[in-house]
């Protein structure tokens, strides 16, 4: 069976959506995820308008030096993780379930609760 070439491509149409970090069950995810959760528990101001750019730039800086990664793949995890629903728009939250998903080392737990978080609150239009 030979696949057939889409003559009208629409790349505009495409969810806008790319990750830095695709295994959710693997250490890279997580710990990414709980480096944002805390950093979100002890500087953002929940009353606030919640992650400023001065705490955005602070939060890159925190992620690049604890992952070893470089700055644009930085800003696509944190990015991911707005969009999949784990963080709250604006970055002042977070999904209620996202620390139990963190805490979880049951992997089907952990889809389970993943789904439900996308499901409840993901936005793949939402950004950082």
């Amino acid at each position: 069976m030979s696949k057939r070439v889409v003559v009208n491509q629409h790349y505009e149409d495409y969810w806008d959506l790319t990750m830095a970090w695709t295994a959710y069950t693997e250490d890279k995810f997580n710990k990414a995820l709980r480096i944002i959760v805390e950093f979100i528990d002890s500087e953002v101001d929940s009353s606030s308008i919640g992650l400023t750019s001065d705490l955005y730039q602070k939060l890159q800086r925190k992620l690049i030096k604890e992952m070893k990664i470089d700055d644009a793949s930085i800003r696509k995890g944190i990015n991911q993780f707005f969009k999949l629903g784990f963080i709250n728009n604006g970055g002042k939250s977070y999904h209620p379930l996202t620390k139990k998903f963190l805490s979880s080392t049951d992997n089907e737990e952990k889809r389970i609760l993943y789904s439900k978080i996308m499901y409840e609150n993901a936005s793949f239009s939402r950004s950082g």
